[in-house]
């Protein structure tokens, strides 16, 4: 018997800006089958986004002022009806996603969120120039802080992790029943798990955390991207086509966790799961969306656990 949450279909309604941008051009043809890339980019709350950065001084050489850059150039590609390509596609859910971040950590104004949001906001432009061996802190950033954004929407307290200090926990959440503490890793492809799913677990027992209050957040979006988008399969096309590639995804990832790292996942209370993906034609118009799930093993502490999920459901 399977011993993870099931299907939870979480995604977030995007704000439009059309003062900001008004090109939407009603002769555009309807049976596209890719992204209708007006009504994506008019999704990203670019004002919002800009604020933010300001008030914590990014340096206008940041990949997110870059990104931005780029974002304003998509104009010329919306114009000619010309498909954008996959990297470009990351590029705005990336946009997107701090966008999201913001906003759930809005009232965050403190050292650490910013020296966090400082090191997101970084690194290359495009993830097709990240290396899969370098120092990728900024999009692992990313993760963590949107780890943070989640259960923070569902509830819990949130304290982030210090990124000066050596050792320190990503993100501990507070139901006000019990605390929990996590570990992030983004996974760039699978063989790389195993380094990331122990080096996770021995982080929180260097900081001698209980088992039924440790979790493993994996994020498998990059691995996703690359075996699905990367190999000309097109965005899926409303939310029951994701719903159907997104199972598929997540029983492959359980398969493997559960087949290949039972060993690991009895040593903690559950791994959380994410994947982001991007979507098409739905009736409030396209989204990126977030997916969580989780797993257990089969000595997990069943009140922790229930606990945790109940308050996960939420949001």
């Amino acid at each position: 018997m399977k011993n993870y949450s099931g299907i939870h279909f979480y995604y977030l309604e995007w704000k439009t800006s059309s003062e900001l941008f008004s090109i939407f051009n009603k002769s555009q043809k309807q049976d596209k089958k890719y992204f209708r890339q007006d009504e994506v980019r008019d999704s990203i709350n670019i004002e919002t986004i800009l604020s933010s950065l300001r008030k914590i001084n990014i340096n206008k050489s940041s990949r997110f002022y870059k990104s931005l850059k780029e974002f304003n150039s998509i104009n010329a590609i919306i114009k000619k009806y010309e498909k954008l390509n996959s990297y470009q596609i990351w590029m705005m859910s990336e946009l997107s996603e701090i966008s999201t971040i913001i906003n759930a950590l809005s009232d965050f104004d403190n050292k650490d969120y910013k020296s966090n949001l400082i090191d997101a906001v970084n690194g290359v432009p495009f993830i097709n120039e990240e290396k899969t061996n370098g120092n990728n802190i900024a999009r692992n950033k990313i993760f963590e802080l949107n780890v943070a954004a989640k259960l923070k929407k569902s509830g819990f307290g949130v304290v982030l992790g210090n990124t000066k200090e050596d050792g320190s926990i990503d993100v501990s959440a507070s139901s006000g029943e019990n605390d929990f503490f996590i570990e992030c890793k983004r996974i760039q492809t699978i063989e790389s798990l195993t380094r990331n799913i122990k080096k996770a677990i021995s982080q929180l027992n260097l900081k001698r955390i209980e088992k039924n209050k440790s979790i493993v957040a994996l994020d498998f979006t990059k691995v996703f991207w690359k075996e699905y988008l990367d190999n000309g399969n097109k965005i899926p096309n409303g939310e029951v086509e994701a719903r159907k590639i997104l199972e598929i995804a997540e029983n492959s990832y359980y398969k493997i966790l559960t087949e290949e790292y039972m060993m690991d996942l009895n040593k903690v209370l559950l791994f959380l799961c994410h994947i982001r993906i991007p979507l098409n034609k739905t009736s409030s118009g396209p989204k990126f969306q977030r997916h969580f799930f989780t797993i257990r093993g089969n000595n997990t502490n069943k009140i922790n656990l229930q606990i945790f999920r109940d308050q996960l459901r939420k949001y």
